[in-house]
């Protein structure tokens, strides 16, 4: 396996077992968007109306992008930073990979696992890679305590790095990949981010794409109280103080709406300049 990074440091080109395929250059990415979607897979989403969404760029975040197998819901982005994802729902990246529409963000460890299941020839959307801060590519990790208020592109809470405002240098994991994307929102300069199906409650239920009998595990339910739910607080109320506003647009969610405001999809589209 080898990879290229950018200026900044961002993996721009990979080559594994010797194969190339569809590259996007992190640039193209920068201040592209005012408003964006993020689209989990809470059951919630089942009772969304997303043609309100024909002219808004989404971002699905793993099986999330099921609502495009009939197409008759668009996503711009396409998010997966779990292996175990790929392997059960292969269908799923199988169709995303095809789409020459779409920019598949993918940790390298899953892109190499999707090669192993599926040919590059398939591969038709432009790939572009993201990296968990604290496992680079080839590179030295970096500590805790070498993360300071003096790197501009890393926010800290109490003390503690976990959240990127520039994705190109890695991303702060916090136990959902949802967390991973508004990270990404933030790189591509959205100002209005928009969750769905972030719904963080009724964990043993179906997501949207799924049935009793065909059900993944799931860690959400451990990670919610000690880890999700007080990064998602935290990062909220930050990104605030920078313009940005995050807004859930699950009325059953389980997040604090002290931090994260709750609103009707209307009043989104209002908020975000939606036609």
């Amino acid at each position: 396996m080898k990879i290229k990074r950018d200026e900044v440091g961002g993996i721009c080109d990979v080559s594994i077992y010797g194969r190339k395929f569809p590259f996007g250059t992190w640039s193209d990415l920068h201040e592209v968007h005012d408003s964006l979607l993020i689209v989990a897979s809470g059951p919630s989403v089942a009772e969304v109306n997303f043609s309100y969404f024909e002219n808004t760029p989404m971002m699905a975040v793993n099986g999330a992008y099921a609502l495009a197998l009939n197409g008759k819901v668009k996503f711009k982005y396409f998010l997966v930073v779990d292996i175990d994802f790929v392997k059960s729902r292969t269908e799923i990246v199988r169709a995303a990979l095809s789409n020459p529409d779409l920019i598949f963000f993918v940790l390298l460890p899953v892109l190499k696992s999707i090669l192993d299941q599926i040919p590059s020839q398939e591969i038709r959307c432009t790939i572009l890679v993201v990296e968990d801060y604290y496992e680079p590519i080839f590179l030295k990790a970096p500590s805790r305590n070498e993360v300071s208020d003096s790197d501009a592109h890393v926010s800290l809470e109490d003390g503690e790095p976990f959240f990127s405002l520039d994705a190109r240098k890695g991303v702060f994991d916090a136990g959902t990949v949802v967390f991973w994307g508004m990270q990404l929102a933030v790189t591509m300069g959205a100002k209005n981010i928009g969750l769905i199906g972030v719904d963080m409650n009724n964990f043993s239920s179906p997501r949207f794409y799924e049935n009793e009998k065909d059900i993944q595990p799931t860690r959400l339910d451990k990670l919610f109280s000690s880890i999700i739910s007080p990064r998602f607080c935290a990062a909220a109320d930050m990104l605030k103080k920078r313009g940005v506003n995050l807004y859930n647009l699950s009325m059953c969610s389980a997040l604090s709406e002290a931090h994260i405001q709750k609103i009707s999809i209307d009043n989104f589209k209002k908020i975000a300049g939606i036609s």
